[in-house]
């Protein structure tokens, strides 16, 4: 069996962010984006109206074996220069996987349409195609993973273009969303990227 600190390593630097595994600790950051009605009503859920709501949604998801989500900070010389004057949390995003094979990402509204999303998602790939290469997780999607979207979210859309995600079908009225009623779903696809074979 793999060791596990080889399988999840400390952390993950890119040139603006830094992903580590999300934990319990992160609730109070968690809720500054789960209780916003612009992040909410395209991710399916109710805005939380506590803490307490996303201590219990942390826990019930760290529970699970197939979670493989990291939190995404901004690295300190980044927030210095871009958000010097922002009372902005420590966590700022999360990224990963939410129910294997499937992808997500939320981001603090204070951050977004900066490319933030795209940079933790692209880091979070590279690591995620060498963890499940390796690990004895049954979990683990070692060929392909998909994400879904509303299909009027074109943020969201932007960021698995650029990730090298294709859209794989279109499902018409097929979600009930607490805040938008019934919507459209899109789902997206990446295989897993061809090893060099001269490597």
């Amino acid at each position: 069996m793999t060791d596990e600190s080889e399988q999840h390593p400390p952390g993950i630097h890119t040139p603006r962010l830094f992903l580590r595994r999300v934990c319990q600790d992160d609730a109070q950051d968690v809720f500054a984006i789960r209780s916003k009605p612009d992040v909410a009503k395209y991710c399916g859920f109710i805005p939380e109206k506590d803490v307490d709501e996303s201590e219990r949604w942390l826990a019930h998801n760290l529970a699970r074996p197939d979670y493989y989500t990291f939190a995404i900070e901004l690295q300190s010389e980044e927030r210095n220069k871009r958000h010097r004057d922002a009372a902005l949390p420590i966590v700022v995003g999360l990224v990963g996987i939410i129910r294997s094979p499937n992808v997500g990402y939320i981001l603090n509204p204070g951050v977004q349409g900066l490319g933030y999303a795209t940079e933790a998602l692209v880091a979070f790939l590279g690591n995620y195609w060498a963890y499940s290469a390796i690990t004895d997780d049954q979990h683990a999607s070692r060929n392909c993973l998909s994400a879904e979207i509303d299909a009027d979210n074109r943020a969201s859309r932007k960021v698995l273009e650029k990730c090298g995600f294709t859209l794989w079908e279109l499902r018409k009225h097929d979600y009930y969303s607490p805040m938008l009623g019934w919507t459209d779903t899109e789902e997206w696809r990446l295989p897993r990227p061809e090893q060099d074979s001269s490597s």
